[in-house]
């Protein structure tokens, strides 16, 4: 069907559809617009401009209001050559019906039953389109619901990246304290080992000097039998020769051993 979208003197849109002039009542958010008659309460729904569905009849004649459609907007087409000839066959009915034949009026009754089965086609139609249009805000509310999900996933991926990047930054930090552990834990060994030479060496000075301690040992041990066997005699010189002068004994003893000391001690010194 032949339909042109106009504008009154006053800016308001109008629809012109079958003769009839329709103003605009409401805009769905769905697209579709709903009209009525600017002369009667008959309603009219249209869908993006693309199909047009009228719900009454009309009660007066489409040539009351097809006068003020200008000729420049209307839309030359065989519809609408098939609604000039409705309109002439309405024309002709309404001033004397009784000289119409019976195939004109069959002809114009067949017409405007193909116009309801196309209305009706329409509104099946228009409906089925309203329904995907719905479909499709649903599947809309759906992408963007996704899509504001994979941008929290993204910024959750970006700090989760920020965090293994501090975290590898950490562990390269912590490998660096720990090759200087180990660089100080082998020169600390390297220590202990010249510590351990050092010990040893030691040892084996105090080895030497208990071994030189014993020797001498050994020698004063031999010293003091020497000792001990002067003293013998001088115990078996004295019952032998029966000293009488005791102090002179005693002097002379007296300065024995004090030889003897001195012989030891003079020795040991030289041995060292």
């Amino acid at each position: 069907m032949s339909a042109i979208f106009t504008e009154s003197t006053r800016g308001k849109r109008q629809l012109c559809y079958l003769g009839y002039r329709f103003s605009l009542k409401r805009k769905n958010q769905n697209g579709s617009e709903y009209w009525i008659c600017v002369k009667c309460q008959t309603t009219a729904t249209s869908y993006l401009h693309l199909s047009v569905f009228v719900r009454e009849d009309h009660t007066h004649l489409p040539d009351e209001t097809d006068k003020e459609v200008p000729n420049s907007e209307r839309k030359t087409s065989t519809i609408d050559e098939i609604i000039g000839k409705l309109k002439d066959l309405l024309d002709c009915h309404s001033q004397d019906a009784q000289t119409k034949t019976a195939e004109e009026v069959q002809k114009h009754s067949l017409t405007k039953n193909n116009l309801i089965e196309a209305q009706e086609k329409l509104s099946v139609l228009q409906h089925t389109i309203e329904f995907q249009c719905e479909q499709m805000n649903v599947q809309q509310q759906t992408i963007t619901k996704l899509g504001d999900q994979i941008g929290s996933q993204q910024q959750t991926i970006g700090e989760q990246g920020e965090q293994i990047r501090s975290q590898q930054q950490t562990i390269g930090e912590q490998g660096e304290q720990m090759r200087s552990q180990q660089q100080t834990i082998v020169e600390q060994g390297e220590q202990i080992r010249s510590q351990q030479q050092t010990i040893a060496e030691q040892g084996e000075q105090i080895r030497s000097q208990q071994q030189t301690i014993g020797e001498q040992e050994k020698r004063l041990n031999l010293q003091n039998d020497k000792l001990e066997y002067i003293c013998q005699k001088l115990t078996d010189f004295e019952k032998t020769k029966k000293f009488t002068d005791y102090a002179n004994y005693w002097k002379a003893l007296v300065v024995v051993v004090i030889s003897v000391v001195m012989m030891t001690v003079i020795h040991r010194y030289l041995k060292l």
